[in-house]
Order: structure tokens, then C-alpha cells, then sequence
């Protein structure tokens, strides 16, 4: 999975505190091991990933849902709070992709036959653009 890929490699970076995580009966460990604070986090869906890069609305549906869970959120938030600042300066180049993705997406799912405008309504002549027939002949 690619976004695993890519979320693995930005967690690889994290030096503001160390999160375990647990998934598959395996432990990936990121951050230095002396960190003051540390969090383990365990996987239980796929789902989990593809979360981690929309930010915290996207994690706290996922976590909801049962996706993941963690041992302590407090300090998980609080090691979030703190690497937020270089998250932000590092996705701030895909800023327009994300929004052309997002604008795509919404688009696939209303750009479909049964979201179609019905044909208008009989009374208008086709070309009529809505001119009334009482309209003068200028």
C-alpha cells in the first residue's frame, strides 16, 4: 500500500516524541527511544493509513470506527501538537493536488445519470431561452 509507504517514511522523522505501532502482531518504533513523551498506537484496519495524511478529523473517524486505537491520546495529541509546524511547511506543496483530488471526487460521485437534470418543462419552446409569449417583437 502506497500511502502506507509514505506515511512510514514521514514517521521515520519524527524527533519530537516516539510512537509504537502495533499492527499485525509486528511493532515499528519511530522517534528516539529516550523521547519524554511515547504513545503506542495499534492498527486493526487498513483504514488507519489512508487516515493519517487527511490530519484529525479523518484519524478521529477512522479511531471512531474502530480502526485504531492508542494507549494514550493525550500524549499522542500532544506529540501531534508538536510536529504540526513541519507537517504543515512539508504538505503545503501538495495543497493543489489535494484540492484538485477533492474537487475530482466530488464531481465523480454528482456527475452521474440519476443526479441529470430532467428536460425542461414542454410550455418553453426549444430555443425560447424562457421568452414569454407575450414578449414584443423588437
Amino acid at each position: 500500500m502506497i500511502v502506507r509507504a509514505v506515511c512510514t517514511g514521514l514517521l521515520r522523522r519524527l524527533c519530537e516524541g516516539r510512537i509504537d505501532v502495533v499492527e499485525d502482531g509486528r511493532t515499528r518504533s519511530f522517534g528516539p527511544p529516550d523521547a519524554e513523551l511515547q504513545a503506542t498506537i495499534r492498527v486493526h484496519s487498513p483504514r488507519f493509513w489512508r487516515a493519517l495524511p487527511g490530519g484529525s478529523l479523518p484519524l478521529a473517524r477512522a479511531f471512531r470506527d474502530g480502526a485504531w486505537d492508542c494507549d494514550d491520546m493525550v500524549t499522542l495529541v500532544r506529540i501531534g501538537a508538536r510536529v504540526m509546524p513541519r507537517l504543515d511547511r512539508l504538505s503545503r506543496p501538495f495543497n493543489p493536488l489535494k484540492a484538485l483530488a477533492s474537487r475530482v471526487a466530488r464531481n465523480r460521485s454528482t456527475n452521474v445519470r440519476s443526479s441529470a437534470r430532467r428536460p425542461a418543462s414542454s410550455s418553453a419552446a426549444p430555443g425560447s431561452w424562457g421568452a414569454s409569449s407575450s414578449a414584443s417583437g423588437l
